[in-house]
């Protein structure tokens, strides 16, 4: 093989003239275009339209299965909430068997009967308010109060 035949095989003769590469240019121009427009086009209809239909297909029109793994996850949320529930229920109606003592209570007294922190005894003492339990007296600070209703 000659010294000619081997470059032109490597560097390949370029045609010169203007049209073709305006052409070219346009040619280009219009992929670079395309390309832009399809492949977002393509992302979004893949995971958009497409995962939509088969998750439909597979678990159908209840959404919530959708993205469980597990069916266990639901029952472990479902106990911890039960749980958490029940021991709520537990510390309110602790709170209204320390009523049976005083004629008035504090924030401050659930906080040290229950051992719970300031806004826990607070939302404990405003659900009994929302039962209709109890009766909040004052605004706010430490100059609240609750009673019996």
């Amino acid at each position: 093989m000659t010294k000619e035949k081997l470059l032109f095989y490597i560097y390949p003769p370029v045609r010169q003239d203007i049209r073709w590469h305006r052409v070219m240019k346009v040619v280009g121009w219009f992929l670079s275009v395309a390309s832009l427009i399809y492949f977002p086009i393509a992302f979004i209809l893949y995971f958009g339209v497409i995962q939509r239909a088969i998750l439909h297909i597979v678990y159908g029109k209840d959404k919530s299965k959708w993205f469980v793994k597990n069916n266990s996850d639901i029952s472990i949320k479902n106990e911890v909430n039960y749980e958490r529930k029940k021991k709520a229920e537990e510390s309110r109606n602790k709170i209204l068997d320390l009523f049976d003592g005083k004629e008035e209570m504090t924030n401050n007294d659930v906080e040290e009967f229950l051992k719970v922190s300031d806004s826990t005894a607070t939302r404990y003492l405003d659900e009994l308010e929302k039962e209709g339990k109890i009766v909040q007296i004052g605004r706010q600070g430490r100059f609240v109060k609750y009673r019996l209703k």
